[in-house]
C-alpha cells in the first residue's frame, strides 16, 4: 500500500501547477523589462540618429549659403528655405554659437532633452536666436547670415 492517500497526490499536482506558473510569470515578467529597456535605447539612439541628420543638413545649407554670398561679392540678400526633418524625439530647437569661421550648430529635442552639436565653417557672420521647427530661413541680408523660424 502507498504512503500517500489519494487526497495528497492531488495537493502535489495542484503546488506543482502553481509553481510552474509562478516561474513562468517571474520569466515573463524578467523579458518584458529588458524589452522595455531594449526599446528606450533604440528610441534614445534614433533621436540622436535623426538630430545628427538634421543638423548636418542645416550646416550643409548653411556652408552653400555661405559660398553663394561669397560667390556674389556680398552684394544684395539671399535667401533660401530649409525643411529639415522630423526627428522621432518629437520637436527640437536649434542654436548657432561660435564666432568666424567656426560655428556651432546645437540641436536639441524639447520633450526628451537629447543634444547633438554639429560644427560648420562659414566665412559670413552667422548669427541665430534659439529656433523651432523644421522650417527655417536662412536669410543674408547684406552684413552677416540669420536663421529665422519660417
Amino acid at each position: 500500500m502507498s504512503k500517500f492517500s489519494r487526497s495528497d497526490r492531488a495537493v502535489s499536482s495542484t503546488v506543482n501547477y502553481i509553481q510552474v506558473l509562478g516561474i513562468a510569470t517571474l520569466l515573463i515578467s524578467g523579458l518584458v523589462f529588458v524589452a522595455a529597456d531594449i526599446v528606450t535605447d533604440q528610441h534614445d539612439r534614433a533621436t540622436t540618429e535623426g538630430l545628427t541628420i538634421a543638423g548636418t543638413q542645416l550646416a550643409a545649407e548653411l556652408e552653400a549659403t555661405d559660398v553663394l554670398v561669397q560667390s556674389t561679392g556680398s552684394a544684395g540678400t539671399v535667401e533660401r528655405t530649409v525643411e529639415l526633418p522630423t526627428v522621432s524625439g518629437g520637436s527640437y530647437s536649434v542654436a548657432i554659437s561660435g564666432s568666424g569661421p567656426q560655428y556651432d550648430l546645437t540641436l536639441t529635442t524639447t520633450g526628451s532633452g537629447h543634444s547633438v552639436t554639429v560644427p560648420f565653417v562659414s566665412d559670413t557672420n552667422v548669427t541665430a536666436t534659439r529656433v523651432e521647427g523644421e522650417t527655417l530661413r536662412i536669410v543674408y541680408d547684406g552684413d552677416s547670415m540669420e536663421v529665422r523660424d519660417d
